[in-house]
C-alpha cells in the first residue's frame, strides 16, 4: 500500500509539472516587459534619435507588441530623410520636446500601422526667423509631423503641442487624427493645423487652432468637443455631435463644398461666415450672428436664429 502511495503522489507531481510547463508555452510572450523608455536629450541629431526609437520599437514588436514611451528635450541641427516605422500592435508615446530651427519640409516622418500618440510637450518647428526667412524665399512646406504616404498610423494628441509656425502644417496625413486634449496649431496665414486626406476626430479639451486654415482635409470630420479656432472646409463630411457646440469665430469662415453634408447634432453658432454649396442637415440649433453664404446649397431641419443679421440665399436652399 505504500509503494502505491508513493507512486500515485509521484504521477501526480509530475503532472502538475507538466501541466505547469504546458501552461508557460502558452502565456504570451507580452507577458514579458515589452514596453521601452526611451530618452532624447543627449542625442546628437534627429537621425540618431529616429534610430534609438526605431530599435526600441523593434525590441517592442518582436516581443508582440506593446508601448515606446520618447521623453527628454532635444533641438534638431539637421533633418532626417528616413521615417519612424511603427508597425500594428506597437504605440509610440511621446511626452519630448522636440523643436526645429532647422529649414526641412518635416520634422518627424512616420510609417507603418500603429499609434503615435502625444501626451506631454510636443513637437514644433518654423519657431525661428531663419525658419521664417527660408518659408517666404522657397516654395516648400514645413511639417511638424509628416505620415508618410500609403501609411495607416493614427496620430493621436492628448496633451502637449504639436505646432508650426509661417508657411507650414503641424500634422500632414492621408490616415486617422485623433485631437482630444493638448493643441495642433498653425500660425501664418498660409499654415495648416491639420491637412491632407485624413478622417479627423476632435473631442474633449483638444485645440486645433490656426491664423489660416485650422483644417484642409478631403476625409470626414467628426466634432463630440473641443475647440476649433480658424476656417476650414468640409469637402466630404462634417459631422458635430448632439450637446456639443461648434463655434465659427469672427472673420473665419466654415466652407461646405459642393456634394459635402454638414450633419448637425448639437448647436453651430456662427460669429463668421458660413459658405455652404453643400447640403446642411440640421437637427439641432443653427445660431447665425454673422453672414451665412447658401450658394445653391440646402439648410434642411432643425432651429436657424438668424438674429439681426442676414442669411443670403441663392436657388435650390430650404429650410
Amino acid at each position: 500500500m505504500m509503494t502505491q502511495n508513493f507512486y500515485f503522489q509521484r504521477w501526480i507531481t509530475n503532472g502538475f509539472i507538466i501541466l505547469s510547463l504546458m501552461f508557460l508555452m502558452f502565456v504570451p510572450v507580452r507577458a514579458q516587459n515589452a514596453n521601452r523608455t526611451v530618452n532624447i536629450t543627449d542625442q546628437t541629431n534627429l537621425a540618431a534619435i529616429r534610430t534609438l526609437i526605431n530599435d526600441a520599437i523593434v525590441a517592442v514588436n518582436n516581443l508582440g507588441g506593446g508601448t515606446v514611451t520618447v521623453t527628454g528635450v532635444h533641438v534638431c541641427t539637421a533633418p532626417i530623410s528616413e521615417p519612424v516605422n511603427i508597425p500594428s500592435g506597437v504605440t509610440v508615446l511621446w511626452k519630448a520636446d522636440l523643436s526645429s530651427d532647422v529649414p526641412a519640409n518635416y520634422v518627424l516622418c512616420l510609417s507603418g500601422e500603429g499609434v503615435f500618440e502625444v501626451t506631454d510637450e510636443g513637437i514644433e518647428t518654423g519657431t525661428s526667423v531663419r525658419i521664417a526667412n527660408f518659408a517666404l524665399s522657397a516654395m516648400y512646406v514645413q511639417r511638424a509631423i509628416f505620415v508618410e504616404a500609403g501609411s495607416t498610423v493614427t496620430v493621436k494628441v492628448s496633451g502637449g503641442t504639436v505646432s508650426t509656425l509661417h508657411k507650414g502644417i503641424a500634422i500632414s496625413s492621408g490616415a486617422n487624427v485623433e485631437v482630444s486634449g493638448g493643441t495642433v496649431s498653425a500660425g501664418g496665414n498660409t499654415s495648416s493645423a491639420i491637412s491632407g486626406r485624413t478622417n479627423i476626430t476632435i473631442s474633449g479639451t483638444g485645440r486645433v487652432e490656426a491664423q489660416a486654415t485650422a483644417i484642409n482635409t478631403s476625409g470626414t470630420i467628426t466634432v463630440n468637443g473641443g475647440t476649433i479656432i480658424g476656417s476650414f472646409a468640409v469637402q466630404n463630411s462634417l459631422t458635430v455631435a448632439q450637446n456639443v457646440t461648434l463655434t465659427i469665430p469672427q472673420e473665419y469662415t466654415l466652407a461646405v463644398r459642393e456634394k459635402a453634408t454638414v450633419n448637425n447634432y448639437g448647436t453651430i453658432v456662427n460669429n463668421g461666415t458660413i459658405a455652404n454649396s453643400g447640403i446642411i442637415v440640421n437637427n439641432g440649433t443653427i445660431t447665425n450672428n454673422k453672414v451665412i453664404n447658401i450658394d445653391n446649397g440646402k439648410i434642411v431641419g432643425g432651429n436657424v436664429l438668424a438674429g439681426e443679421h442676414n442669411i443670403y440665399l441663392n436657388i435650390n436652399y430650404s429650410f
